[in-house]
């Protein structure tokens, strides 16, 4: 999970170039300020001020471009590794499971009821989510999600997962495998993958933002 922590560092030094920004951007408005004062009373004292602050913004100048250019590298570093995990995870699944379209189809359980009912997802293009793809698949075939349930979580939002909120011990015991297994608590994705070809809407599912799974929405 290398490329997660080089996001996170890559995120981490772009934070702090915006904090620089924010402190060139102070700094120039107090240089300013001074400027003014300067023009207005010519005091020495002021005149030490100004070179201060000139001080600081060249110091604070060159910071930013040290800043920017580890960004990028981060940034490059980061896609390069992306690009590899989505390569390696479409090899496998057109060698485990073919070129697709790919089906899953999920046997749902009522406990009111001695019925069963069947729900089947159609998965979204393998050379558009192949990371996706390839953790919901692999999720499905190591039986992941058995014992697990649907939980309305919004009127027109069902959540489903390898939780239960009605049997505790159950909970637990789902909730320890995806642990073990390095799902819980940081999720299953290692990146988010979207297409705009296919937004969230009615009879949709896909994985939570923030938290990439192993839980997905309907």
């Amino acid at each position: 999970q290398s490329d997660v922590g080089d996001d996170r560092c890559r995120k981490s030094l772009e934070k702090e170039r915006e904090d620089l920004l924010l402190a060139l951007k102070r700094n120039k408005n107090l240089a300013e300020e001074v400027r003014k004062l300067k023009n207005n009373s010519g005091h020495q004292r002021v005149d030490v001020n100004v070179e201060t602050m000139e001080g600081k913004i060249a110091e604070l100048e060159r910071r930013l471009d040290e800043s920017q250019f580890e960004v990028e590298y981060w940034r490059d570093k980061n896609e390069m590794m992306i690009n590899k995990i989505q390569f390696r995870n479409r090899k496998e699944v057109l060698e485990r499971y073919g070129p697709g379209p790919h089906h899953v189809e999920l046997a749902i359980h009522f406990p009111t009821t001695k019925t069963n009912e069947k729900i089947t997802l159609r998965l979204y293009s393998l050379d558009t989510m192949p990371h996706t793809i390839h953790t919901f698949l692999t999720l499905i075939d190591r039986q992941h999600y058995n014992r697990g349930s649907f939980l309305s979580l919004r009127p027109h939002v069902l959540v489903a997962g390898p939780v239960d909120m009605h049997d505790v011990e159950n909970n637990r015991q789902l909730e320890q495998k995806m642990k073990r297994e390095g799902y819980f608590p940081d999720g299953a994705l290692l990146f988010n993958e979207y297409s705009g070809e296919f937004p969230h809407v009615v009879g949709t599912a896909g994985f939570n933002e923030e938290m990439g799974g192993p839980v997905f929405y309907v």
